[in-house]
């Protein structure tokens, strides 16, 4: 057996026993060997006789009053972190370090090898806020963006059955049932619950629901009614959007009928001078409401399309009918021109 002082009052015994693995002894000056740490073919074991890595650790049955490794950094008595570094070597890029940082008791995942270097993840003791990418996170979960702008977080379900589906549900503590969550979801290809499609989906099983940007009303959807209003937050319709809706097509579905009834034979048309009698005595056209009416009551934009195409189609008729007048009047010029030739010449030959 050889005999190794190490300092600090420890002492390392070597012998050679159990399965030919080197026996290290450990103890201290005053205690017997405890004999629970062996070296074999290069591979450290404590605990274990056998180790298979280059380091391996057994604990022994029952709970434990710590880890089975403990580093302990001199953060008690003075300055000091306790972490572990790792690298490949002279690999560029490959250090890394994992521990605590006396400066708060932050558990930091860092880029290089002290925990002073770059944070990837950290998580505070005063706080339990997490961290990523950021050394300070004031809340729950940080996620601070690279350093190309970039930043995100991306939940995958790699399960794309008839009932799969990739949720982010938000609910106070009281309000644990699936009906008083706010839901943000999207849905799998072949899901035929909500949509189906890959629909994505934001959903607020409590109250109305606000889809809201800094500095406006956004967008509200009602939860009774199911109204949707947008830049408003009390719609009373459908849609109710307050500002300008800009757009290259609208296709409107007709509810209201259309003005073709004007071309029957027994539609009563009204003369031009019956016209222009009703538009001296209101400032408007007949069965149009008047600028004040549109104004105290907004437009029905189906029926004024609807009524203006009548009109439009009365005008067309009142110039039809203009025009057959014109035509008759001409027919009637051209024979009383003809009748004055006629006589014209007869008086000429009498007077020769």
């Amino acid at each position: 057996m050889k005999i190794f002082s190490v300092g600090c009052g420890i002492i390392i015994y070597l012998s050679t026993t159990l399965l030919n693995a080197q026996h290290i002894n450990t103890t201290d000056a005053t205690n017997a060997p405890s004999g629970d740490i062996y070296h074999l073919s290069g591979r450290i074991g404590i605990g274990t006789t056998t180790p298979l890595s280059l380091l391996e650790v057994k604990g022994t049955n029952g709970e434990q009053e710590q880890g089975q490794i403990s580093i302990i950094g001199n953060g008690g008595s003075g300055s000091g972190d306790a972490y572990i570094s790792f690298s490949e070597g002279t690999e560029v890029g490959s250090e890394w370090s994992l521990g605590v940082k006396d400066d708060g008791n932050v558990f930091s995942i860092s880029k290089g090898l002290t925990m002073d270097a770059d944070p990837k993840f950290v998580i505070q003791e005063s706080t339990g806020n997490v961290g990523f990418g950021i050394a300070n996170p004031n809340l729950d979960v940080h996620v601070e963006g690279n350093s190309n702008g970039q930043v995100g977080l991306r939940v995958r379900n790699a399960n794309n059955g008839s009932n799969a589906y990739t949720s982010i549900r938000l609910n106070n503590a009281d309000e644990e049932a699936y009906a008083s969550q706010v839901l943000l979801f999207l849905n799998s290809a072949t899901r035929t619950l909500d949509g189906g499609s890959k629909a994505f989906t934001l959903r607020n099983n409590i109250g109305d629901t606000h889809i809201q940007s800094k500095g406006s009303n956004g967008l509200m959807i009602k939860a009774n009614s199911g109204n949707v209003g947008i830049g408003t937050s009390n719609p009373s319709h459908k849609l109710d959007v307050a500002g300008v809706i800009h757009a290259e097509e609208v296709l409107v579905d007709l509810n209201v009928e259309g003005p073709d009834y004007v071309f029957e034979e027994d539609y009563p048309l009204s003369s031009l001078s019956e016209i222009e009698s009703y538009i001296k005595a209101n400032k408007h056209l007949p069965e149009v409401p008047s600028a004040a009416q549109m104004k105290e009551e907004g437009v029905n934009v189906i029926e004024m399309q609807m009524l203006l195409l009548k009109k439009v189609e009365e005008l067309t008729l009142l110039l039809i009918e203009q025009n057959n007048h014109m035509k008759e009047q001409k027919e009637l010029n051209d024979f009383h021109s003809k009748q004055i030739e006629s006589l014209q010449s007869e008086i000429n030959n009498l007077k020769n």
